[in-house]
């Protein structure tokens, strides 16, 4: 029961393929950069700005779970379509459709910005420079923090452009169709 958000984490991961430097690589190399300057003293990472993290994740949540809303309610011809689109990626020994792909996406972003808000919900109230000595631990968690969030921007921003083409193959086919009768 429990272990049911771990097959969506795990489909979200099989799904990848070439988007895995754009979705993994490019946040852990960008939070390494942001933790090597947290420890050095260079960077602050202030409750301040953690607080703006979490209401700004709220907000992309929501976001998600309104395109959660009308991918589950809609029965387009679009719709339709991505149900019939394969992408190729193939997860447990299925080629997944558009349709699944956007799901997965979707939902796997609302998880995973649940989860961070959660996560940073509790760090705010941990005195961490009482509890953990070194600032290096400090530093690497706070590194962690920044990568899970910048995933999460960059996992949203590739949810608005799947939907972007989505609608604009919508468009395009059906202006070809008025211009090519």
């Amino acid at each position: 029961m429990f272990r049911s958000y771990l097959v969506l984490i795990q489909d979200y991961y099989l799904s990848l393929k070439e988007n895995i430097y754009f979705d993994i690589v490019l946040p852990v190399l960008i939070a390494g950069t942001i933790g090597f300057f947290l420890w050095r003293g260079d960077f602050v990472f202030t409750e301040d700005i953690v607080n703006n993290i979490v209401q700004t994740l709220g907000v992309l949540a929501g976001f998600s779970l309104t395109a959660v809303s009308m991918l589950t309610t809609t029965d387009s011809k679009t719709t339709t379509k991505l149900k019939q689109k394969l992408t190729g990626n193939i997860i447990r020994d299925e080629d997944i459709s558009a349709f699944r792909q956007f799901y997965i996406l979707v939902s796997y972003s609302i998880l995973i910005s649940l989860i961070v808000i959660v996560l940073n919900s509790i760090a705010i109230m941990i005195d961490w420079n009482r509890l953990v000595s070194k600032s290096l631990i400090v530093s690497i968690l706070k590194a962690i923090d920044v990568f899970l969030i910048l995933h999460i921007f960059l996992v949203n921003i590739r949810n608005i452009t799947y939907l972007y083409f989505i609608y604009y193959d919508e468009t395009n086919s059906t202006d070809q169709t008025k211009n090519n009768p």
